[in-house]
């Protein structure tokens, strides 16, 4: 794997991780329905480092498998074992 499809997978990472963050927040936010000044909570619940820190746990692996890993494929399959696994589609 050459750098730019390292940069670029690490990019999808990146991007991928935060996607799942904000979801699981704002799923939180939905089932309690009418929150008020939801948008503080969640601005709040963004910068918490004790809320992120199980989500970037979850993709660790596909971060390390990615920095050791010639293969952008091998690369690829690591990512996508990590992602969470829903009982339903969304």
């Amino acid at each position: 794997m050459n750098a730019d499809d390292r940069d670029l997978i690490l990019k999808l990472l990146r991007a991928l991780e935060q996607m799942c963050f904000e979801r699981s927040i704002l799923e939180s936010l939905l089932v309690g329905a009418k929150v008020p000044g939801w948008r503080t909570t969640y601005e709040q619940m963004l910068a918490d480092n004790s809320i992120r820190q199980p989500f970037h746990e979850q993709f660790r692996p596909a971060f390390e498998q990615l920095q050791r890993e010639a293969s952008a494929g091998q690369a690829i399959r690591e990512l996508l074992r990590s992602l969470p696994k829903r009982g339903k589609p969304n």
